[in-house]
């Protein structure tokens, strides 16, 4: 049996996965609410921790961070919005102990992310534009998925990101729209837009389980792993 930490277990996401991971025998799950039950407390209950998957605020991580290397602790980073410091923290935490970072855990995302890269290698007179949208709560904006198929795509081609565009587009470009509204889970479109023809690559999420799914899944991948920081490309290449 593996003990298991979910740090940001009042967060929605938190509450999914420890929902999740009720009633799995192999599995003894302890939920944790950063801000609330560390509040300078000694953190070595860590030493009976085998994992930590993460879902709390960018502003808790760099704190986990420390004490995972203290305690030698594999890392599930799903927390998004952070920083570029706390980014680099983390790299440099992972020559100790193994991190499995994303900004989404939908195994579906990461085809989507293939699909896309497929395309823009093949569909050079194509204009890009890249469409988000979440719930109006949703902190952060574009989403760190929107970022992620960004990425994605300019790994095959330069592409200049243009946010709440207010002029005539020019080559090159690749457009980023985030919409607020309501209690959509997450949506994300890639746009292919040519002569009097257009392609169009979505995926929605119809729950949080998802995610969830993924970070537990992610989680199993990491306690196999030597240190290293590890993505969901990583993942799916194994499955």
């Amino acid at each position: 049996m593996h003990s298991l930490l979910v740090h940001g277990a009042k967060g929605a996401m938190g509450q999914v996965l420890m929902d999740m991971l009720t009633g799995m025998d192999h599995i003894h799950a302890i939920g944790l609410d950063p801000r609330a039950d560390m509040a300078n407390k000694p953190w070595d209950f860590l030493e009976e921790i085998d994992l930590i998957i993460d879902f709390s605020h960018f502003s808790q991580v760099d704190r986990l961070i420390d004490q995972a290397m203290a305690y030698q602790v594999p890392l599930v980073i799903a927390t998004t919005a952070l920083s570029q410091n706390t980014l680099d923290k983390l790299e440099e935490a992972s020559k100790t102990i193994p991190i499995f970072l994303s900004d989404n855990y939908a195994l579906g995302l990461q085809v989507l992310i293939h699909l896309a890269q497929e395309a823009i290698q093949r569909l050079e007179d194509f204009d890009v534009e890249i469409i988000e949208a979440h719930h109006r709560y949703k902190q952060d904006a574009p989403s760190g998925t929107a970022k992620m198929i960004l990425q994605g795509l300019q790994e095959k081609q330069a592409l200049k990101p243009v946010f709440e565009r207010q002029a005539k587009r020019q080559a090159g470009e690749v457009g980023i729209h985030a919409i607020r509204a309501g209690t959509i889970t997450g949506s994300h479109q890639v746009l292919f837009a040519g002569q009097d023809e257009t392609i169009s690559l979505h995926h929605q999420a119809y729950s949080k389980e998802i995610f969830a799914k993924g970070a537990y899944q992610a989680g199993r991948f990491l306690l196999l792993k030597e240190p290293g920081l590890y993505s969901m490309k990583d993942l799916l290449e194994r499955i």
